[in-house]
């Protein structure tokens, strides 16, 4: 058979880097992030994925551009870490 390859483009996509899209531990198909405030302090938000590269992660709702997200999980949920990058 033959292979068809669709490239995917798409120049206002919100993207962020795989590792920052965590899975909900109760709900498989539940994707959140960890949103960094004004004063540092981060808190998790719900967002919808799109279409994922082995490097970023298509967010196609929950979050905008330019809020900043950590980029790991904290090892202790209570430390608030801004070692985080910016969605784009």
């Amino acid at each position: 058979g033959k292979l068809k390859i669709t490239a995917y483009f798409k120049a206002d996509a919100l993207t962020v880097p795989v590792k920052s899209v965590f899975r909900d531990e109760t709900d498989d198909n539940q994707r959140f992030v960890l949103v960094v405030d004004d004063e540092g302090q981060h808190h998790r938000r719900d967002v919808t994925i799109g279409r994922s590269t082995d490097k970023l992660t298509e967010i196609t709702g929950g979050l905008t551009v330019g809020e900043r997200i950590l980029l790991d999980k904290p090892a202790d949920d209570d430390t608030a870490e801004s070692s985080g990058g910016e969605s784009q």
